[in-house]
């Protein structure tokens, strides 16, 4: 997610400045008056009960936090916060369904758009819902020809497939995955283990087409 920069990025030195070897620079923070105004969108907590080491996590969305880099010359306007979110899945354990929704409305929070969609499994439907009027979203399939098997080399379709979110500055969205039949129509048994995800990283059918190994 990006957020808007803070004018002033001066704290106490008192502030505790890492969680678990990830730096939380100003203006998140750890503790009372150790965070922007006491604004509850910049606090940071320091979570012991997950791990060995302890975890940091965004309280207002309790969502642990992989990374946070404030403005810069290449990006003045906007810092950067990464977090981690769950595999949006159908039919991978138990049948049971696991989702994905983020709602970070009236937050200085927004989700960029170097964020995709990624969707793994064999007649999968990955949509991006809660962006009314947009919607977005993409299909898999494991019924092709062996020619399309080998030119395979990004997520087109064939076992992967992904797709940009629709705008930028987006404070909601959700992910659902829907099983399809051999005509493309929704079908409530699920035909196998498939999943979905945003990510800001790149995806390739070496690392997407075991849906199993993602969840």
């Amino acid at each position: 997610m990006s957020v808007v920069a803070a004018q002033d990025l001066t704290v106490s030195s008192s502030c505790q400045s890492h969680c678990g070897g990830i730096p939380i620079p100003y203006p998140f923070g750890i503790g009372k008056d150790c965070y922007l105004n006491n604004d509850k969108w910049y606090e940071v907590t320091c979570n012991n009960s997950y791990s060995v080491n302890p975890v940091p996590f965004l309280s207002s969305i309790n969502k642990e936090v992989v990374n946070i880099s404030l403005p810069d010359d290449f990006n003045p306007t906007f810092g950067l916060i990464r977090i981690k979110n769950p595999v949006t899945s159908l039919g991978c354990s138990n049948s049971e369904e696991r989702s994905f929704a983020l709602n970070v409305t009236g937050s200085p929070f927004f989700v960029t758009a170097g964020n995709t969609l990624v969707a793994a499994g064999c007649n999968n439907r990955a949509l991006m819902t809660d962006i009314e009027p947009q919607i977005g979203g993409c299909e898999s399939t494991c019924h092709v020809g062996p020619s399309r098997r080998v030119q395979n080399i990004s997520c087109d379709g064939y076992r992967c497939c992904q797709a940009k979110i629709p705008s930028d500055r987006l404070q909601q969205i959700s992910i659902k995955v829907e099983s399809l039949d051999g005509n493309g129509t929704t079908t409530s048994s699920s035909g196998g283990c498939n999943v979905a995800f945003l990510t800001d990283e790149r995806y390739t059918p070496s690392n997407t087409t075991e849906p199993e190994l993602v969840y």
